[in-house]
């Protein structure tokens, strides 16, 4: 049997680091952000933030109001305002000066994860900005690892089997290299045709940005992180923590109607995801090892539950007249949309895929602040309270909508 791994053998590793994070404000960055800042002893922060310093702080104050001044009170955070869509990142270059000879380590957690947006407009948001990005830190002479988080949805044009963790080349058997330059910054973006191998037109572009990071003999080490769907937090910074709109599985349910329910009941199709701060230590820990490469971070480092078990549990916690009369509830146009795109129609017609976690398997014996599930965590129950949350939104959803 295996021993447990001590807090002291990776916490040490983060003394000295000086970590540029983006996309701060989003649900993973935040929680990335709450871990570096109170629970490591990180050297510094550089928080990017779009838009205004005083917006970030909203955004933290909305979604995290109890330790949103343990964080800056930490003196670990510099917040930093800036846009990887613009050129130098939009970062004023006197901070960009003082980036490059102090940052270590970079964290890139930006993304637009809609499912409906087109092609073109998800590889300027999930191709371009981490490609400028990546080119920046190239010149840090200090960077020991550049992470950037892609998405299991890369893989959603392979055939039903094991997903291994590494990178898989595009469907595409006799690709056309000038078409791979739309993922460049400032190129077209419209010059990438669509290709309907892929669930999602995100898939396809997030799919393009491992390929142009991994393509080149990198100049720096890099890791890709691709999670599956992120879900509420377990403890951290707070139990269920995760703005709404950031999680994919909620939006799913707004699109849902009986008979959708119905099927899903009966599926034995494994119900992909993991909480967002499982997904922040995961993060952590890789980057306390300086893992480079590709690695999945999905259900196998949690629990697999088929989506018949998730009915199984809802339906313990909400009576079924209380279900049958908040989904038979007409759908809005939107949720219609996101119906199409999730292809909620064709449900059992998807593919099951057999995701490899093996490169962080060992992962489940860390203790301390990065443990990836806390002593005496108990899932079943976690997931009780994840859906009696979820059936509140969605009331509070159906009574704004009509």
């Amino acid at each position: 049997m295996q021993s447990a791994v001590p807090p002291d053998e990776y916490t040490q590793n983060f003394k000295g680091q000086v970590v540029l994070l983006t996309g701060a404000t989003g649900s993973l960055g935040g929680c990335l952000l709450y871990k570096l800042a109170t629970q490591l002893p990180t050297k510094k922060v550089f928080a990017l933030c779009r838009g205004s310093v005083g917006e970030a702080i909203r955004k933290w104050e909305s979604s995290m109001p109890q330790q949103m001044d343990d964080i800056l009170d930490s003196g670990k955070v510099e917040l930093i305002t800036g846009d990887l869509s613009r050129p130098g990142l939009g970062i004023d270059p006197v901070i960009r000066y003082r980036m490059r000879n102090e940052v270590t380590s970079v964290i890139n957690t930006v993304a637009n994860i809609s499912l409906v947006e087109d092609l073109a407009k998800s590889v300027r948001d999930n191709c371009q900005t981490a490609m400028a990005l990546f080119q920046m830190a190239s010149e840090f002479p200090h960077i020991q690892l550049f992470i950037h988080f892609s998405s299991l949805a890369v893989n959603s044009f392979l055939p039903a089997g094991v997903v291994e963790e590494r990178l898989y080349p595009a469907p595409n058997p006799n690709p056309d290299p000038v078409e791979d330059l739309a993922g460049y910054p400032g190129a077209d973006s419209s010059k990438l045709p669509a290709d309907e191998r892929y669930a999602w037109p995100y898939g396809q572009a997030k799919h393009l940005a491992e390929r142009l990071l991994l393509r080149q003999p990198c100049p720096i080490p890099l890791l890709i992180i691709r999670p599956s769907a992120i879900g509420p937090a377990i403890a951290e910074p707070f139990a269920l923590y995760g703005p709404e709109k950031a999680i994919p599985m909620h939006t799913l349910l707004l699109c849902f109607s009986m008979s959708d329910l119905d099927r899903v009941g009966s599926s034995d199709h494994i119900f992909e995801e993991v909480p967002v701060d499982l997904v922040a230590n995961c993060c952590l820990l890789h980057l306390a090892n300086k893992t480079t490469g590709v690695v999945h971070c999905a259900s196998p480092l949690y629990v697999r539950q088929t989506a018949a078990d998730f009915m199984a549990t809802a339906k313990q916690c909400i009576s079924a007249s209380d279900i049958a009369a908040l989904f038979r509830k007409p759908r809005s146009s939107t949720a219609l949309m996101w119906q199409t795109k999730y292809k909620v129609e064709n449900m059992e017609e998807a593919i099951s895929w057999d995701v490899e976690c093996k490169r962080s398997e060992y992962q489940k014996l860390v203790t301390g602040p990065l443990a990836l599930c806390p002593v005496g965590h108990n899932p079943q129950l976690h997931l009780e309270q994840r859906i009696q949350r979820m059936y509140r939104v969605l009331v509070d959803n159906g009574e704004n909508s009509s």
